[in-house]
């Protein structure tokens, strides 16, 4: 025909119907068999499926993929790549390999991570951070703000403290405890026992020189042969305080104490003896004298004669 066929009725095709060019159908159009196309389908509208969707071969989507349903004994394998478009996952998710991110990942809500977690650079962390097991951590731990730990804390090392420590409570130390500084009691001290090393004057002539910042009980042996001036160096000039020097003055050949006192160096004189200078003392293997330095006002490095009281006894030992 070399015209238009028109029909008003059902057209049956017993074999095969071949088009040449395109084929045009203005309503339904209803096919009981299979449909294959060799070339690319487009569609204008919807594709609706009522029943299972098979693709051989690659899916590209340029907009949203909404699914609505899923079943959890599927697995799909797929290479997801976006450049400029958002994955976003309404239920659940599986990776079971890896899952790695160029940029920025945001989690709204909890993270959950049932094995070891590896992060190889730093961590922030705006809120709180609550560890229900142990935290071990193979280096340094620097803490710009407080630190605060409600039940004990134990150290194996070196425990190296910069400032000030405040204790609201009592502190316990097992062992030895070494104060390379002063200590100021402002209570009552209560110690079971105290013991002081002493300072041997084996050489040396009137003055002798006493460091009392070295230690406080110096022995002198052999004694002077004759009454002896002490030079006590290393006084602190602070005022209000008293700072207490013991001799022990072997006696065996000469029975002499010190009757002149000299404070960092400063003018000798005469220290306050209770019931007045001992004339001599003739008796006694061993003879104590105490030397307490009672500072009254402050001199500086000025002459400590004249603003220091320094008391004294003497007491023989048989």
């Amino acid at each position: 025909m070399n015209g238009n066929l028109y029909v008003n009725g059902l057209t049956i095709q017993q074999g095969d119907g071949s088009l040449n060019n395109r084929l045009f159908v203005g309503r339904d159009a209803s096919l009981n068999g299979s449909l294959y196309v060799n070339g690319v389908t487009i569609q204008q509208g919807d594709v609706s499926m009522n029943s299972k969707l098979f693709v051989g071969n690659d899916v590209t989507i340029y907009g949203k993929l909404n699914v609505y349903e899923y079943q959890s004994n599927n697995i799909l394998y797929t290479n997801v790549t976006t450049t400029s478009y958002t994955l976003v996952v309404a239920e659940d998710m599986s990776l079971n390999g890896k899952l790695t991110l160029i940029g920025d990942a945001s989690i709204n809500n909890r993270l959950f991570v049932s094995n070891d977690a590896s992060f190889n650079n730093n961590m922030f962390v705006k809120a709180r951070s609550i560890q229900q097991g142990d935290v071990s951590l193979n280096s340094r731990l620097f803490v710009s703000g407080d630190v605060s730990f409600n039940s004990n804390m134990f150290t194996q090392g070196t425990t190296i403290l910069n400032g000030d420590i405040s204790l609201n409570n009592r502190l316990f130390v097992r062992n030895d405890a070494s104060l390379n500084g002063n200590v100021f009691i402002n209570n009552i001290l209560k110690p079971t026992t105290i013991s002081e090393s002493f300072t041997t004057i084996a050489t040396g002539s009137s003055p002798y020189t006493l460091n009392y910042s070295t230690g406080s009980v110096f022995y002198l042996a052999p004694p002077p042969a004759s009454n002896f001036t002490c030079n006590i160096t290393g006084v602190p000039y602070d005022t209000g305080r008293t700072y207490v020097i013991t001799l022990i003055i072997d006696s065996s050949t000469n029975k002499t104490f010190c009757n002149s006192v000299q404070i960092n160096g400063s003018t000798a004189f005469t220290p306050w003896f209770a019931n007045g200078i001992p004339t001599s003392i003739t008796s006694g293997n061993s003879i104590s004298q105490s030397l307490a330095i009672q500072r009254i006002i402050g001199g500086g490095s000025a002459d400590l004669s004249s603003n220091s009281k320094v008391l004294s006894s003497v007491t023989p030992w048989y």
